[in-house]
């Protein structure tokens, strides 16, 4: 690409360099990010542009083309919601391809390897899809500075199989054999709650495991043709949710507190009015409530000087639960998964939920959790 002049796109086949086999000019693109398809038959060629000149987007302007190998097809994919392009990606087949698009909430759709669409999978806040290798299930997700909500899909059905949510994910993979998959939190792009979550193929959790820095996570790669596609089956028995007490237990976060400019952040000195309040009520309860005095005036130890120490205050101590309490709780916390179970039956089925009833499904892993430390108390 020149400056000021259009972008031009050309196939060449090695080593004949002399003619092209097929060629696209854009006219509206400053960077260019290319998807070949596995067979190498078809090219996706997504351009941005820095700025918008119609003012749409603040974040400039996409757009994507089909190209053929062959020489006898290209096009502009018509993408029918106004915004950037998230996420492409092609099937292993080479033969459809999914583009996750618009603005947000962003709309996802399958499309045929003539790029005609084939399939609308709703309008919801998404920026990424990955099929499993085999082809059979779908991910789509929304990560980053959105909530981590998964939807797996059914591709042979095209029916949702399940919604989960993996928070603050950085990282998304499937397994070569297409049964699982792997979301992780990474540093640098997160330096907190680092660690990894496995999924099974059918939307449950079933494993998870924290780590203090986690800058890199994969499965080892094996061919996908080793593994055959299979139809989705149900989660693996038994299923554990590790407690989250005991010395792998993190500790909570302290809150943030008022906002200080770069130039005085490290600093004890209190910023704020607020700050500065609470800085002399602390002194004030300091002095009357946790300091004691060692030695007495005239004390041979003391030699007439009054030495103070600061005794920090003892933490409350919260009360034990009753075990009538706790096994009231258990209950609550087993009827919840019961219901989580019969809203998956219900999307299993094609029905739709209200959000109400997809929020309580993103619940799961925090209600087993919740249960398996209450058991092991």
């Amino acid at each position: 690409m020149v400056q000021g002049a259009p972008a031009i796109v050309r196939m060449f086949s090695i080593p004949n360099f002399s003619t092209a086999l097929s060629n696209k000019t854009f006219y509206k693109a400053d960077r260019i990010t290319m998807y070949w398809n596995d067979l190498g038959t078809n090219l996706l060629v997504l351009t941005m542009t820095d700025v918008d000149k119609s003012n749409k987007s603040y974040y400039g302007e996409t757009n994507l083309y089909y190209l053929a190998v062959a020489g006898n097809f290209d096009c502009r994919v018509a993408l029918d919601k106004e915004g950037p392009i998230h996420d492409v990606t092609w099937s292993p087949d080479s033969k459809e391809f999914i583009v996750c698009y618009g603005s947000m909430p962003a709309k996802t759709t399958l499309f045929d390897h003539r790029a005609t669409p084939i399939f609308d999978f709703g309008i919801n806040p998404r920026n990424f899809v990955k099929f499993n290798p085999q082809g059979r299930t779908i991910c789509i997700a929304g990560f980053g500075n959105l909530n981590g909500t998964v939807d797996l899909w059914d591709r042979k059905s095209l029916r949702k199989i399940n919604t989960f949510a993996a928070s603050n994910a950085s990282h998304c993979e499937w397994s070569p054999c297409g049964r699982y998959l792997l979301t992780a939190t990474l540093t640098p792009r997160l330096r907190v709650d680092n660690g990894f979550k496995l999924w099974h193929h059918s939307g449950t959790l079933i494993y998870e495991e924290s780590v203090d820095e986690l800058y890199q996570i994969a499965f080892r790669p094996e061919p996908a043709s080793r593994y055959p596609m299979r139809s989705i089956s149900p989660p693996p028995n038994p299923i554990k949710i590790l407690p989250t007490s005991g010395s792998g237990a993190k500790a909570s976060a302290a809150p943030a507190g008022a906002y200080r400019p770069p130039h005085l952040r490290g600093s004890a000195t209190p910023t704020s009015l607020s700050d500065r309040a609470a800085a002399l009520d602390g002194v004030g309860k300091s002095a009357t409530s946790s300091r004691r005095i060692v030695g007495a005036k005239g004390s041979p130890k003391s030699n007439g000087k009054r030495e103070v120490v600061a005794a920090p205050k003892a933490a409350p101590v919260e009360p034990a639960m009753s075990e009538e309490e706790k096994q009231k709780k258990i209950r609550n916390l087993e009827k919840k998964l019961r219901q989580i179970r019969d809203l998956k039956d219900k999307l299993k089925h094609g029905e739709e939920l209200a959000p109400a009833q997809q929020q309580k499904l993103t619940s799961e892993v925090t209600v087993m959790r919740e249960l398996a430390n209450l058991r092991i108390e």
